[in-house]
């Protein structure tokens, strides 16, 4: 795995967006756009489709989580707070991580940076 996300990663930074928030229902999030990403995450998917579940097979909706698992109201109040200010953009994605979850903490295996554009 740490070789395949080397090699994803001896590439120039993925291009990518900042979109609107949104609910989660129990938290909240900001929608990502990023052809560059799909790609990736579709060559992840492919490589590794018989350890999928089915929520991991469909194709990603790619975001950021700001907040989970939260009270409906504090997720609505934080939903607004962020509405008032997150405005689309581009941002900067720097690196890959790899992460195992082992039932409880996720503990990192290992992080890689691309290339600058």
């Amino acid at each position: 795995m740490q070789a395949l996300l080397k090699s994803l990663t001896n590439a120039p930074r993925p291009r990518a967006t900042i979109g609107n928030v949104y609910s989660l229902g129990e938290g909240v999030a900001i929608g990502l756009h990023s052809p560059d990403l799909i790609d990736i995450w579709s060559l992840l998917a492919a490589r590794f489709e018989h350890y999928l579940t089915p929520q991991d097979q469909h194709q990603s909706r790619l975001h950021i989580t700001v907040q989970n698992k939260a009270s409906a109201q504090v997720a609505k109040a934080t939903l607004a707070e962020l509405e008032a200010v997150i405005m689309p953009r581009g941002i900067v994605i720097t690196g890959l991580a790899c992460w195992h979850y082992r039932g409880g903490p996720w503990s990192l295996i290992g992080r890689h940076a691309f290339r600058a554009r």
